[in-house]
C-alpha cells in the first residue's frame, strides 16, 4: 500500500473489507494484472506460510487471515491479522477472521493503523 500510494484505496476494494482476502489454508496463484489484487494475492500466500521452508507448518494450521479496512474520512487504512489458537479466551473485537477458526473464543487478532497521504488531491 504504501509503494501504491495513489491507489491506496484500491486495496480495500479487492479485499472484501472484514472478511479479508482469499481462504484460511489455501494458497492461490497471484494474478498477473492490477498490483493491489497481486499484493493482497501474495499477502496471503504469506500468511499462509507458503515461503517457509516447512511446507504445511505452524502458519499452515493456524489459518493466519489479514483483513483491511479504511476511515473514508481520512487516509487512515487498519490491518488486521486473524489466526486460530489452541485455547479459548476473550472474543475479539473485530470481523477479520469471524466464523473462521470455530468458536469465536478462539480466534485472536493483531491489528495496527497506518496513514497514507492522499496524493490525488
Amino acid at each position: 500500500m504504501v509503494s501504491n500510494k495513489n491507489h491506496a484505496s484500491s486495496y480495500i476494494a479487492a479485499s472484501q473489507p472484514g472478511s479479508g482476502y482469499g481462504t484460511p489454508g489455501t494458497t492461490t496463484v497471484c494474478p498477473g494484472t492490477g498490483m493491489a489484487g497481486a499484493d493482497l494475492c501474495n499477502w496471503h500466500n504469506l500468511l499462509q506460510g507458503t515461503h517457509d521452508a516447512q511446507t504445511g507448518g505452524n502458519a499452515a494450521a493456524l489459518g493466519f487471515r489479514g483483513c483491511l479496512s479504511m476511515d473514508p474520512a481520512a487516509p487512515i487504512f487498519t490491518i488486521t491479522v486473524a489466526w486460530g489458537a489452541t485455547t479459548p479466551a476473550g472474543r475479539p473485537n473485530s470481523e477479520c477472521g469471524k466464523d473462521q477458526f470455530g468458536a469465536d473464543e478462539y480466534r485472536r487478532i493483531l491489528r495496527t493503523t497506518i496513514r497514507i497521504p492522499n496524493l490525488t488531491s
